[in-house]
């Protein structure tokens, strides 16, 4: 899981990492996608069990995820090997 400050900047990130992985031709090995406000609700649950890397923002991991996790995502947590944190300095308070 990659957190970003902003949803913002997790989608253009996403745009940056896909090209990445299609340029080494790693796109089917490798899955990535957001998980923030604008994904609708019908997408999450596939994103959290298709996806090798999620990226999202710490207000969509306060609201949506760690309610659901009992819920929607009682896979995705357990699971997660790596959480990074992008522009760590950023965050304070709840986040």
């Amino acid at each position: 899981m990659l957190l970003f400050p902003t949803k913002a900047l997790a989608q253009d990130q996403l745009v940056n990492l896909q090209a990445w992985l299609q340029q080494h031709d790693l796109s089917n090995e490798i899955r990535a996608a957001t998980l923030d406000g604008d994904t609708p609700h019908s997408q999450r649950l596939l994103i959290c069990e298709t996806c090798n890397i999620i990226l999202t923002n710490p207000d969509t991991l306060h609201a949506a995820i760690l309610p659901q996790w009992n819920k929607v995502y009682q896979e995705l947590l357990p699971s997660l090997r790596y959480v990074v944190l992008d522009e760590a300095h950023m965050y304070q308070g709840v986040f």
